[in-house]
């Protein structure tokens, strides 16, 4: 399987299932690049206009997230653009997630531990760095499970 697929289609996986009681233990903790995105200063994305939201993405969360991906795979994601994540609003001018152009992910648990086992490096990067780093840029409260952010804010689930 071509990794930047296995790589799509994996990216939040882990982290929406690591509810309360799921086992995600024996993960190192690894730090997130701008703690300082969670800070009171992190616009209301649901208040922003469209226009707003373009240029949030532009200026502040696609320059960081291509600094977490290429630090991650600088040959893969040195040259990060909107596309790499927007699949289909890259064209259309629509960037509405989930985008159903990226890899769908397995609704089971046990097809996200099969692609746990399969890139264990990948799951935690995913969950332990992209995801709460998404969700701090978005000024989402992790903590509250009505609006946590996990893998199906980016990826639709397989039917």
């Amino acid at each position: 399987m071509n990794i930047s697929i296995l790589f799509t289609a994996i990216i939040c996986s882990l982290y929406s299932y690591s509810a309360p009681g799921s086992n995600v233990s024996g993960m190192a903790k690894t730090t997130i690049i701008s703690k300082e995105a969670a800070t009171d200063s992190t616009p209301n994305w649901q208040s922003m206009s469209r226009t707003e939201r373009k240029e949030y993405m532009r200026e502040v969360v696609q320059p960081k997230m291509q600094t977490l991906f290429a630090a991650y795979d600088e040959k893969e994601y040195g040259n990060m653009k909107c596309k790499t994540c927007h699949k289909s609003g890259d064209r259309t001018g629509e960037y509405k997630m989930p985008d159903p152009k990226l890899s769908k992910l397995p609704k089971s648990k046990s097809g996200i531990k099969t692609l746990s086992q399969q890139a264990p490096g990948v799951m935690r990067f995913m969950s332990e760095q992209v995801v709460p780093e998404m969700a701090a840029l978005l000024g989402i409260d992790q903590k509250n499970p009505k609006t946590r952010y996990g893998c199906t804010n980016c990826h639709q689930t397989q039917k």
